[in-house]
């Protein structure tokens, strides 16, 4: 048993004194031996918690217990070694901000030695698995998560590489990071693994992403009601233009309509502007664009149910319909179109 792993069962050992107080040398002896070490191993993690006052002997009772001067753990170990953070202000800090971290955040912190054992393992995170800190510490990391999707990413941390990735445990989705932490020689001494819980961020992400998906559809939709194309007769075509024509809803309008066109193999189009109470120059390009496509395909365009106010604007704005046929109504255009079919038959 290496130093690091004695005084990663020594530290828990602590724990237990702090939580409930003094013990039995024996019972603590007894309490290692259940894990499966020799009595040789139970003995020098005691001796090894005792050296680095974890705890102290009771003088009255010979029991072990959490020293009163101080009711924490007075030490935390750092990969590399003990410090005593009473000696150290600046560790002594950076321990109490990490401290805080570990337990307000939702997160969990815990490493893993070059022999496979679990040192560290605290954090609040573990809350929601009802683990808690230290509970897995001295134990084989192939025994407890050997089968799990983490073990991969801790050998390639061992490896010298940083991962990180995500997985499901527990019902719970962690976002994990895998570092390793190298001696003075530059070997992989430990892996340390930050886990933290991103379950409520992801279902949100998700509810967002269904959402937007939804809004989408809903815009396809009103897209396509707002542009329909009908097909009032056989080979003649109607679209009732609606509101305002930006160049987005054109674009959409006219690749559309083409589409149409070819599929029904149509001769006529009925472009009816009844719905349209204002147009602009880019509207009126549009339109013309629209009624020239239309024209290529071998189609006729005609335009129906322009009202006096937007008949004016035309003018105006000197929008050029020569050429173009236009009817008042929607029931005219038809007419023609029938007209045109008829005679186009004989």
């Amino acid at each position: 048993m290496t130093d690091t792993q004695a005084a990663a069962y020594a530290a828990a050992v602590a724990k237990l004194l702090y939580a409930h107080g003094p013990s039995p040398r024996e019972r603590l002896i007894a309490g290692c031996l259940a894990f499966g070490l020799s009595e040789e191993q139970a003995n020098t993690i005691v001796e090894r918690g005792l050296a680095l006052s974890l705890y102290v002997v009771d003088p009255a009772t010979g029991h072990l217990r959490a020293p009163q001067s101080l009711r924490r753990e007075p030490t935390a170990f750092l990969g590399d070694g003990i410090i005593d953070p009473r000696k150290d202000p600046d560790v002594a800090r950076r321990l109490a901000i990490l401290r805080v971290l570990l337990s307000t955040a939702p997160v969990a912190m815990w490493a893993v030695d070059q022999a496979g054992y679990i040192i560290y393992y605290e954090g609040k995170a573990l809350e929601g698995l009802g683990l808690q800190d230290g509970q897995f510490v001295g134990q084989s990391f192939q025994e407890v998560f050997g089968q799990h999707a983490c073990a991969p990413y801790v050998a390639r941390a061992f490896g010298g590489e940083i991962v990180e990735v995500s997985w499901e445990y527990g019902g719970i989705i962690w976002q994990n990071w895998c570092f390793p932490l190298k001696n003075a020689a530059g070997e992989v001494e430990l892996v340390s693994l930050v886990s933290m819980d991103v379950t409520e961020a992801r279902h949100a992400e998700q509810e967002l992403r269904e959402r937007l998906t939804t809004i989408e559809r809903q815009q396809r939709v009103i897209s396509e009601l707002s542009t329909p194309i009908i097909e009032v007769w056989d080979k003649v075509l109607a679209l009732p233009l609606l509101g305002v024509v930006d160049s987005t809803r054109a674009a959409m309008v006219m690749t559309n309509l083409l589409a149409e066109v070819v599929n029904k193999a149509s001769q006529f189009i009925l472009l009816d502007l009844t719905g349209v109470e204002a147009v602009d120059t880019a509207t009126a390009g549009y339109m013309l664009d629209l009624l020239r496509a239309v024209r290529l395909l071998g189609a006729e365009g005609i335009i129906t149910g322009i009202r006096p106010s937007v008949a004016q604007t035309m003018v105006t704005l000197g929008v050029d319909l020569g050429g173009i046929v236009t009817h008042a109504t929607l029931r005219q255009g038809l007419q023609h179109c029938l007209r045109g079919l008829r005679q186009g038959g004989k």
